[in-house]
């Protein structure tokens, strides 16, 4: 149970911005998205705006023409990284399960055979449930405001809570049953490396 001593976010969360999904993508989808929608990035640098140091993170398109950068604050970092590699780590294992299980379609399967395809559906839905969360901390980044204060992205914290609790798959109303203790805790901050994990 999270001690006294635990930093707790302004304002707890009330619900999640990512449902639960249960899509997956197919063969097709998978290899379009590879070769049409893919976005990467490279190591984020730090710059200073206003007197205040930010993360700079380059987006690059399939063809390596640059999309854009976007401003990340310092804190956000350690999610963001679990986030990307999170959905490298996805996509690189969905594409491992796709080679193992090459020419399963249309024949009868062996209970082992079964639950490889099985395996591969989940990495498949483990992934676009990543993707939508990427998607949408760079819709929230492109939002975010230079004031005076330093901006919440209210979607990594999110993002932090729930896969460090293992709640990508939950919805609001069982992690709250769960543990609705963590969703009061900041998962940024260094004081909680015990209830969130070191990042």
């Amino acid at each position: 149970m999270p001690k006294r001593k635990s930093a707790c976010l302004a304002a707890p969360l009330n619900g999640f911005m990512v449902p639960v999904v249960s899509w997956r993508p197919s063969l097709r989808e998978f290899r379009e998205f590879q070769e049409t929608s893919r976005v990467t990035y490279i190591a984020p640098e730090v710059v200073k705006i206003q007197g205040q140091d930010w993360h700079c993170i380059k987006a690059y398109d399939v063809r390596d023409d640059q999309l854009g950068n976007f401003l990340l604050p310092m804190k956000y970092y350690p999610l963001w990284r679990r986030l990307v590699y999170g959905a490298l780590f996805q996509e690189k294992m969905y594409e491992a399960w796709i080679r193992k299980t090459k020419g399963f379609a249309g024949k009868m399967l062996s209970a082992v055979g079964q639950e490889l395809f099985n395996l591969r559906n989940m990495t498949g839905v483990r992934l676009v449930q990543y993707l939508l969360y990427r998607r949408l901390v760079l819709e929230e980044l492109m939002k975010l405001r230079f004031e005076n204060h330093e901006p919440v992205v209210h979607s990594l914290i999110e993002f932090g809570i729930r896969e460090s609790r293992d709640w990508l798959f939950e919805t609001f109303e069982n992690a709250k049953k769960q543990g609705a203790i963590y969703l009061h805790l900041d998962p940024t901050d260094t004081r909680n490396k015990k209830e969130f994990g070191a990042s």
